[in-house]
């Protein structure tokens, strides 16, 4: 749905597939979304135009592989990034992908692997702020989640120590300040 926000009715975009993890282009052109089919063991990062038209699949995933939350678009809306989960030999592991826009090319965006990946936020300057718990072993009591710096070709960098789990960030257009929850 998109939700005008000063009022006014909402409009239906989509609905052939249940829905999660939007991200709007910086030029406000595109949307990019994590849309699972209820029929098919598949999940998709799809693109489609604001108003929902012109729907394609970027990146399909087959179960047991799927998206974990999380999804942002680069500055320069070239690409988006999620974190994507894949099992084998009975373990999970989440790894941040980076996807080519124009032909949906991957590459890895750090060799960390996450046992949580909550949000993911594509700052000005290239880098990313990932609010995750970093891991080895995918597991679901892994510590609270925290705020993580990903310099391209450093190991992640943890940016906060404290009790509280952070579920969701968030970053200002210039990336001088952080919104966390």
């Amino acid at each position: 749905y998109r939700i005008p926000a000063l009022g006014g009715p909402p409009a239906k975009l989509a609905d052939t597939m249940l829905y999660r993890d939007t991200a709007v282009s910086p030029d406000g052109r595109s949307l990019a979304y994590i849309g699972r089919e209820p029929t098919k063991p598949q999940s998709h990062l799809r693109l489609a135009k604001p108003d929902g038209s012109d729907e394609q699949s970027l990146v399909k995933l087959d179960e047991p592989d799927g998206f974990s939350p999380g999804l942002a678009w680069s500055p320069d809306g070239k690409d988006i990034v999620y974190c994507g989960e894949t099992f084998a030999e009975g373990k999970r592991s989440r790894n941040i992908v980076g996807v080519r826009v124009t032909d949906g090319s991957q590459r890895p965006l750090s060799d960390q692997n996450w046992d949580r990946c909550n949000s993911i936020v594509w700052l000005p300057d290239g880098n990313l702020l990932v609010s995750g718990s970093a891991g080895s072993g995918g597991s679901e009591s892994a510590p609270v989640s925290q705020l993580w710096l990903i310099v391209p070709g450093s190991p992640p960098q943890r940016i906060t120590n404290d009790l509280n789990g952070y579920s969701n960030v968030t970053a200002t257009a210039n990336g001088d300040v952080l919104v966390a929850r």
